[in-house]
């Protein structure tokens, strides 16, 4: 999806790639002065005719005259591109001149409020535009004087005002306007570039960031995943150690009792020997090792087995057992 560039990337863009810029004028610049080289030169040339009228008798007349002037040269300029105009120019120039060429050629205009007539012509040579300026410009007097002419007289006058020169330098193409058009286009087409490239890398970056999208998903569902498998074998590794340490047997715990009389009589006679190492009685009656620290009174009270029962019996590496005789 397109976006837009704020001017701040865009400038930032362009001072990073200025040397995109500078391609980008030379190249503009140097198509337009080949194309100058190309293009075939254009040169103008312009006479001008001046256009009297007679005046009269009366009081006033030179003024009459003078408005009849400018009044008929508004006329005048159509006249360029008659026929008897068109064919004297040919006679004075050469037959490849034809009524199309000089037409395309040829042209007239009448500045406002102005008794005056310029006749413009151009050529591929400043010679060819000032002969033919010059040309036209006679046989459209001669030409408007005999229209003009009525019973011998005739109320204007045409006069050659300003000869055509010869042009110094061609009107087109302008040297000057081409190599502005061609500077401004190269700089436009470097900012073009500019964006582009800047929208290629701005894609690319993206692609690569969605294609390590999913790879950091997958390392971290790993990381996860081995993070509950540590877990549960630490759980595991914890209930084996309870299952260890727990006995096999556990003796439930009992609320103390109220003393026996017999029972009592039975602990003074064993009271002498509390403090000494005890046999136990295993089922078959036969006496193991004495198990070191444990009272057989207190075995028996801490097992709830009463006082006249064999004690517990220790085996070698077995947990302790109550079990009756």
């Amino acid at each position: 999806m397109a976006q837009e560039t704020p001017a701040s990337d865009l400038m930032g863009l362009m001072l990073k790639r200025w040397w995109v810029l500078v391609l980008g004028v030379l190249l503009g610049a140097g198509l337009a002065v080949l194309a100058l080289r190309v293009v075939t030169p254009i040169y103008t040339a312009t006479a001008t005719q001046l256009i009297k009228g007679v005046p009269g008798a009366g009081t006033g007349a030179n003024y009459l005259a003078a408005q009849f002037a400018v009044a008929r040269a508004k006329s005048y300029p159509s006249f360029i591109y008659s026929s008897a105009v068109l064919d004297n120019v040919r006679s004075d120039l050469g037959p490849e001149f034809t009524d199309a060429r000089l037409r395309e050629q040829l042209s007239a205009s009448n500045p406002i409020d102005t008794p005056l007539v310029n006749i413009t012509a151009t050529g591929s040579t400043p010679e060819e535009a000032q002969e033919l300026a010059n040309s036209a410009s006679r046989h459209l007097a001669r030409f408007i004087t005999e229209i003009e002419t009525v019973s011998g007289s005739t109320p204007v006058i045409v006069e050659t005002a300003v000869q055509a020169g010869l042009p110094a330098a061609p009107s087109a193409p302008q040297p000057a306007l081409f190599i502005a058009l061609g500077v401004t286009g190269g700089f436009a087409l470097g900012v073009i570039v500019i964006l582009a490239w800047g929208a290629l890398e701005a894609r690319g970056r993206g692609k690569r960031a969605e294609a390590a999208e999913p790879l950091s998903g997958g390392s971290e569902a790993d990381a996860e995943g081995s993070l509950q498998v540590e877990a549960a074998r630490s759980l595991e590794a914890e209930g084996e150690r309870s299952l260890r340490l727990e006995p096999d047997n556990p003796v439930d715990a009992q609320a103390p009792r109220e003393s026996d009389p017999d029972e009592s009589g039975a602990q003074d006679t064993t009271a002498g020997s509390m403090h000494q190492p005890q046999s136990a009685v295993t089922d078959a009656g036969e006496t193991d090792t004495p198990v070191p620290g444990l009272d057989a009174g207190d075995a028996r009270d801490a097992l709830g087995q009463p006082q006249n029962e064999p004690a517990l019996t220790a085996r070698d590496g077995d947990p302790l057992s109550s079990r009756k005789s």
